[in-house]
């Protein structure tokens, strides 16, 4: 039986984690630079990818479409 290595799991989840704040990080000063509350955008753009219409525009823009000759 193997052992869980909780030292590599918990380096697994934390570097996803960091880049995440990272960039949540950096996004937020570029946004305050730009004059724009933080917190709104990022509202918007929770509502944006939680919408279904948007959902399926996200799918639909991201899909390959090959039609058959």
């Amino acid at each position: 039986m193997k052992r869980l290595d909780l030292r590599g799991a918990g380096l697994t989840f934390a570097a996803p984690v960091a880049a995440l704040l990272i960039a949540a990080l950096l996004s937020s000063v570029a946004l305050v630079i730009s004059g724009i509350d933080p917190l709104f955008a990022f509202r918007r753009m929770f509502e944006y990818g939680t919408d279904r219409d948007s959902l399926v525009d996200i799918l639909n823009r991201s899909s390959y479409y090959r039609i058959a000759a």
